[in-house]
C-alpha cells in the first residue's frame, strides 16, 4: 500500500463484529476464545479442525507460547462473510398446519 492510497471500507457489520471481538479478546485469538468466536462446540472439535486443516481462517503458533492463535480481524471477516453468505440468509421451509 502506498502512503497517498486508502484502505478498503470495511463493511459495517464486519467492523462491529471487529470492535466487539477487540474489545473483549483483543488482536490475538487464542484457546476458549477463538473456539467460541468460530463457533466450535468443544475444545476437541477446534483440535479436530486443526488436524484436518479444515479451519476456516489461518491459525498460527506463537514460538514460546502454547496453542494456536488468529488475528481478530481475520476472525471478524469470516464471520462477516457467514453472516452475509447467500444460503445463511436463505428461509426457512415450514410444513404446513396439519389438518385438525
Amino acid at each position: 500500500m502506498t502512503p497517498d492510497s486508502v484502505p478498503p471500507a470495511v463493511p459495517p457489520l464486519e467492523a462491529s463484529i471487529r470492535g466487539d471481538l477487540l474489545d473483549r479478546w483483543g488482536p490475538l485469538l487464542q484457546g476458549e476464545a477463538l473456539r467460541v468466536a468460530l463457533g466450535y462446540s468443544s475444545g476437541a472439535a477446534l483440535r479436530q479442525s486443526l488436524a484436518r486443516g479444515t479451519a476456516p481462517v489461518t491459525l498460527f503458533k506463537i514460538p514460546g507460547r502454547r496453542g494456536h492463535y488468529a488475528l481478530t480481524w481475520q476472525v471478524a471477516h469470516w464471520l462477516a462473510r457467514q453472516g452475509t453468505a447467500p444460503d445463511a440468509t436463505a428461509s426457512v421451509q415450514r410444513r404446513p398446519p396439519a389438518d385438525p
